[in-house]
C-alpha cells in the first residue's frame, strides 16, 4: 500500500514519468520542478533560483519520518524524487543527486516510489522490497539497497 500511496503523492505533485523530481524549500514550501534526468549543473542552477525566491508553491506532500533521506537530515533544501528502479534515467539522476548531496550540506534527498509497471514489469516488487529493507533495517540500508537496485 505504501508504494501506491507514494505514487499517488507523486501524481498530485504533477509527476507523470521518472525521474519526477523537485528542488524544494522546506521553510517556504516553494519548489522548482526538474525536467527528467538533469545533470548536476542544472540541479545547482535550479537550487540557486529557489534560494533567490524564484520557486512556486507546488502541492508536494511534506517530508515525514516515514521518508528515506540521504544527506543532512536537517537541511533546509531537498531534492524530492519519485523514481522507478528499472528506469535507466533514474540511475543517471541518482548519480547527479548523490554528488549534489555529498558536496552541499544544505541539501537532503528524499526518495519516493513511482514504479512504471507498463514499462518495467518487475519494478513494483523492487519498490516493495526497498521499502521493507528500510523499515526492517534502517534508512542507510534503504539507500544501500536502492543503489544496488539501480546498479550503482
Amino acid at each position: 500500500q505504501k508504494v501506491k500511496d507514494q505514487e499517488e503523492l507523486g501524481k498530485i505533485a504533477g509527476v507523470t514519468g521518472t525521474p519526477g523530481s523537485f528542488v524544494y524549500d522546506t521553510v517556504t514550501k516553494q519548489a522548482i520542478q526538474l525536467g527528467g534526468a538533469v545533470p548536476l549543473e542544472t540541479m545547482e542552477a535550479e537550487l540557486a533560483k529557489l534560494k533567490a525566491g524564484e520557486g512556486e508553491v507546488i502541492n508536494i506532500a511534506p517530508i515525514t519520518e516515514e521518508d528515506f533521506i540521504r544527506g543532512n537530515m536537517d537541511a533546509r533544501y531537498a531534492i524530492i524524487e519519485w523514481s522507478d528502479y528499472e528506469c535507466p534515467y533514474c540511475g543517471r539522476f541518482q548519480e547527479s543527486t548523490s554528488q549534489l548531496v555529498e558536496k552541499n550540506d544544505e541539501v537532503k534527498w528524499v526518495y519516493r516510489q513511482f514504479p512504471l509497471d507498463a514499462l518495467h514489469p518487475n519494478t513494483r516488487e523492487k519498490s516493495v522490497a526497498a521499502l521493507c529493507v528500510g523499515q526492517i533495517a534502517s534508512n542507510d540500508a534503504f539507500w544501500e539497497f536502492s543503489d544496488i537496485l539501480l546498479g550503482l
